[in-house]
């Protein structure tokens, strides 16, 4: 298995990339996201108390998928020095509940085996409003994976762990 990060600057980007990933090499369950929850909320065009109420990921006629799915049904989780983050996905959920104990994002990054200035940057960039996505994949579908991170803008898109 490989562990592939991407830092998009926008929601249209890290949405695109999502959806790419579903529709092709990954499930849902692989798929982890870390993002500023103010920006999170105003980028996105889902009305996260409705979708926090449907378990169908159906808001009216809208079905959620991607990014939309993944975080909507989310409440933020607050860490210090970074602020109030949406997180999702097994992964994303451990280091975040970590790193508000801890207070350090960039050294929870670490100890999962990004190495030290990718997990700066990453910190940094989430901090900055961007959004953290990453995915564990099959070997054989790692280069795939990358590739579309790479064709949706995705920045610092890198095998880890």
């Amino acid at each position: 298995m490989k562990t592939i990060f991407g830092l998009f600057t926008n929601y249209e980007d890290a949405q695109d990339a999502t959806v790419r990933l579903l529709d092709g090499p990954v499930n849902e369950k692989d798929i982890n996201v870390i993002v500023n929850a103010e920006v999170a909320k105003q980028a996105m065009p889902v009305n996260r108390r409705t979708a926090a109420v449907e378990a169908t990921d159906e808001v009216g006629e809208q079905t959620l998928h991607g990014l939309d799915a993944l975080i909507g049904r989310q409440q933020p989780l607050t860490i210090a020095g970074v602020g109030e983050l949406f997180v999702s996905g097994d992964m994303a959920t451990i280091m975040a509940r970590e790193s508000a104990q801890t207070g350090n994002l960039a050294a929870t990054l670490h100890d999962f085996n990004v190495d030290g200035e990718a997990a700066q940057v990453y910190s940094e960039a989430i901090v900055d409003g961007h959004w953290l996505v990453w995915v564990r994949a099959a070997d054989e579908q790692a280069g795939r994976v990358s590739q579309i991170m790479s064709a949706c803008n995705g920045r610092r898109v890198a095998n880890h762990m």
